[in-house]
């Protein structure tokens, strides 16, 4: 079929830019000077084939080939060779970058970077380079990254590790909290100070009611220390709705 569909051709004598129009109404433009491809398909989408180099190394083994995919009203694609990496670009400035290594990093126009790793841990970055993103492509997972890499300001979250928060300021202060709630700051000097209270968290329901999120370990401390005090009574009712789940009730008499 593709020898039989019907083209002409015209050429730029100044710029020596190739125009090459189909019978099925696509128009392909071929630019001598960077050798990039421009594809219009009758349904408004354009696909552009550009090539550039490392601005570091200009020879040809380090030239990098990008292909661009828009079209009005659609979000635009770009891949690239060099590292079979995809990024799509949306109308509000804002971008999503997808690794075949499985990092996924979400920016907005400017400002801070939230990175996802195949593991499913989190990285969030106040000041990205292109150099960082890069690293941490390199790195997987995210939670065995060295601490010279919270130097851009970078706060990692893990919910499969022993630690799921950790920061490293500018001054090299460690900020971690573990699993089981335990909140550690460490100085360059080794220097450990005691363990900090947490947070409260509550959660607010449409009627107007709330309840506490409380961490198991400190409620079982609380029911303990409320059955050894003697003006306090311990009351335990199970819920009719759900045999398996108890309801508790600490009672301090007057």
């Amino acid at each position: 079929m593709q020898d039989h569909l019907l083209y002409y051709t015209a050429t730029d004598q100044q710029t020596g830019e190739v125009l090459l129009s189909r019978q099925d109404k696509v128009i392909i433009i071929r630019r001598p000077g960077d050798e990039a491809i421009i594809v219009d398909h009758s349904d408004g989408t354009r696909i552009t084939t550009d090539y550039k180099y490392d601005k570091n190394d200009t020879t040809e083994s380090n030239r990098m080939r990008f292909v661009t995919i828009e079209c009005s009203g659609y979000a635009t694609v770009q891949f690239t060779s060099a590292d079979s990496s995809c990024t799509t670009f949306f109308g509000t400035g804002s971008r999503v970058f997808a690794h075949p290594s499985g990092v996924y990093v979400a920016s907005a126009f400017s400002g801070p970077e939230l990175a996802i790793d195949s593991k499913g841990n989190v990285a969030y970055i106040t000041e990205p380079t292109a150099e960082f993103i890069n690293g941490l492509c390199e790195i997987q997972p995210f939670d065995d990254l060295p601490d010279e890499y919270f130097k851009n300001g970078m706060y990692l979250m893990t919910h499969n590790s022993e630690n799921v928060f950790k920061h490293v300021d500018a001054n090299g202060t460690k900020f971690e909290i573990s699993s089981s709630s335990i909140e550690t700051i460490t100085m360059q000097e080794e220097r450990q100070f005691p363990t900090m209270e947490l947070q409260r968290f509550f959660n607010i329901n449409e009627n107007g009611t709330g309840e506490e999120l409380l961490c198991h370990d400190d409620v079982i401390r609380y029911i303990q220390s409320a059955e050894v005090n003697p003006a306090t009574a311990v009351i335990v009712d199970p819920i009719p709705e759900n045999p398996d789940v108890k309801n508790i009730t600490g009672e301090i008499s007057p």
